[in-house]
């Protein structure tokens, strides 16, 4: 069992057979025996799911998972809430630097202009979503139509700033994937990072348990460095 409080979009390894003491969400088309058994054979497999963003009504002792089904399998994200004492490992979302190799040709253009970003590189940028998934699985996750999902996390205004200069620049290329992805706060809170460069007052700002309309310069402020 992990120790560590998880993280949104952090990675998860369930012990194998814990699938039975799972509770599946509905998501139509699949009953909730047939998200069960996938699950089964999911973990089975060894592969990890996804931290999702905890409800406050979700039981003590246990976690909200998400595991997002490959392209073959039309995408869906099905949802489990476990007990956290069916965790064996969790991990963060792969550096960006690690997932190149596992990704189209067609995306690395992008990629290899993110990773030559001094102002990327020092927001310890991570991926996270189809791209993530494909990287630590081997599966086919990416589609043509996916986007190439970014976890960053500046360490001051400043930080987030340059950071934010640099996607906007990289992403207007039209070269590649589309970039999505968020800017995480010290205490783990995110926002999407089209969201924080487009400047509105009030951005939506999701959290471990948490989502909530804060200050666009609150969050910036919240980052350190000087203020605005």
């Amino acid at each position: 069992m992990i120790e560590h409080r998880s993280a949104r979009h952090d990675l998860v390894w369930l012990q194998p057979g814990s699938a039975s003491r799972a509770t599946a969400l509905p998501l139509p088309p699949l009953s909730a025996d047939d998200a069960i058994t996938r699950l089964a054979e999911w973990i089975d497999a060894g592969r990890p799911l996804v931290v999702a963003r905890q409800p406050a009504h979700l039981a003590p002792g246990r976690l909200r998972l998400g595991l997002p089904l490959p392209a073959s399998e039309g995408k869906l994200r099905l949802a489990f809430d476990v007990p956290r004492a069916a965790v064996l490992r969790g991990a963060p979302p792969p550096p960006l630097a690690a997932v190149p190799e596992h990704l189209p040709r067609r995306w690395h253009a992008s990629l290899d202009a993110l990773l030559a970003s001094p102002a990327i590189l020092a927001a310890n940028p991570r991926v996270f979503g189809s791209a993530a998934m494909q990287a630590v699985t081997g599966i086919e996750c990416v589609s043509e139509e996916s986007d190439l999902d970014l976890l960053l996390a500046p360490a001051s205004r400043e930080a987030a700033l340059a950071a934010l200069a640099a996607l906007a620049h990289i992403d207007a290329s039209g070269v590649g994937p589309r970039i999505d992805g968020e800017i995480v706060d010290p205490h783990g809170r995110a926002t999407s990072w089209r969201e924080l460069a487009a400047g509105a007052a009030s951005i939506l700002v999701k959290g471990h348990d948490s989502v909530a309309m804060t200050g666009h310069a609150e969050f910036l402020d919240g980052l350190g460095g000087a203020a605005a």
